[in-house]
């Protein structure tokens, strides 16, 4: 009798860890892993002075997605991303600093987290017009409106005070692939021409200013407004010149290529024109 009562409670504490990491994960998976603990204290050592004259679109703004380093939500009359940089970085090296077996862990940490600071800056100060940079606040003020609202994944309500968040304003950009199928569903090739050529003119002027992307993934990190190609992701640019620039650049457009082959082979004799008309 004693060993059965023994075997009922492990039995129920296992249940009720699983029934924990089920409802975690649950959790995880419906708010997609935001919650405000996630976008406070989340401000980055970068070599940028916040702007005195703000740009902060009408709210409220409405979840949209996220990535590895941000949560995006868009404004009002959907032109425009507000991007809030998650601090999972911070955060994890706040932990590992205050134990001394973890120095090497938290070192590595440091260097990623000036790494994604380093290419904010780029962004910012160099790559402003190619990434649609409206409006970034990476350190503390007290000159932005003192509330506005976020509201999430589920529809619940958050008011933040900009000031105390890091974060950047971007144009609101359609993903390349799905605009250029709407292209497509529009008989306009002019228009999937115009903006194959933006995007080609928009990664060589990357190349042309030594900066290189070490994620130049076509389909989740560029998009058009209207026809002017916008690279979005601002977490991967490093001041370091590529060492072939010419097959590289052919190479990030490997993927795209089967794509237009495949959904649009119409587009791509400009495609190819375009690629080979840039030489290095």
């Amino acid at each position: 009798m004693k060993n059965y009562r023994s075997y009922k409670t492990l039995l129920t504490f296992l249940c009720l860890i699983l029934g924990a990491i089920g409802a975690a994960r649950l959790s995880h998976s419906a708010t997609s892993g935001f919650r405000l603990s996630k976008i406070q204290d989340n401000f980055f050592d970068c070599a940028h002075k916040t702007e005195e004259s703000a740009f902060i679109p009408e709210g409220p703004f409405t979840y949209l997605g996220r990535g590895l380093q941000s949560f995006a939500f868009v404004s009002a009359d959907g032109n425009y991303v507000l991007k809030l940089f998650n601090n999972r970085y911070q955060r994890a090296l706040f932990w590992l600093q205050q134990l001394p077996f973890c120095r090497e862990r938290a070192d590595k940490i440091l260097a990623k987290l000036q790494r994604t600071a380093t290419s904010y800056s780029i962004a910012i100060n160099t790559l402003r017009e190619e990434t649609g940079i409206l409006y970034a606040h990476l350190q503390p003020t007290s000159n932005l409106p003192k509330s506005i609202k976020i509201i999430d994944k589920l529809g619940i309500v958050h008011t933040i005070d900009l000031n105390t968040h890091s974060f950047v304003i971007q144009k609101k950009v359609t993903l390349v692939y799905p605009q250029l199928l709407k292209w497509k569903e529009d008989n306009d090739l002019v228009s999937a021409q115009s903006g194959i050529s933006s995007l080609i003119q928009l990664i060589k002027a990357r190349f042309d200013k030594g900066i290189t992307d070490s994620d130049p993934l076509i389909r989740t990190n560029f998009g058009f407004c209207e026809t002017k190609a916008v690279h979005i992701d601002i977490g991967a640019f490093s001041l370091a010149p590529q060492e072939h620039p010419q097959q590289e650049f052919e190479r990030i457009f490997t993927s795209l290529k089967l794509w237009v082959s495949a959904h649009y082979p119409e587009l791509l004799p400009h495609l190819d024109k375009e690629i080979y008309a840039h030489v290095f």
